[in-house]
This record gives structure tokens, sequence and C-alpha cells, in this order.
């Protein structure tokens, strides 16, 4: 989150002033963060991005994570 920017919760003001990336920029961003460790990385940073996603929104929901976020 601290990536694209989103450290605390967005105030009117800065969320107006602030471009939000799309899905596409979103995941540009997050494949950027592991390109460094591309070497160690079982899978290609785009595919590391797409899990690591599909996991932290998998987690945010109380069916799946038991009551533990």
């Amino acid at each position: 989150m601290a990536i694209l920017g989103m450290t605390a919760p967005p105030v009117q003001t800065a969320l107006a002033s602030r471009p939000v990336p799309g899905y596409i920029g979103t995941m540009r961003l997050i494949a950027a963060m592991f390109e460094p460790d591309r070497g160690e990385l079982r899978c290609e940073p785009e595919q590391a991005a797409r899990l690591l996603r599909m996991m932290t929104f998998a987690g945010a929901r109380p069916k799946i994570n038991e009551g533990q976020p």
C-alpha cells in the first residue's frame, strides 16, 4: 500500500489532488516491487504481483480469514 501512496485513509482533498492508478498501473507498481528479487522468485514478477493482490484481498474477507485480518 505504501508503494501506491495509500498509507492512510484518503482525505477528500488529497484524493482529488492525487491521481489513483487503475488496475494496470497498480499491477505494474506491485510487479516493480518484486523486480529486484526476480532471480529468487519461482514465477515472473507480474505473476507474483497478481498472487499478492489476490491473497491481500482474500485476507480481508471475514469468511476467509476466520476473523483474523
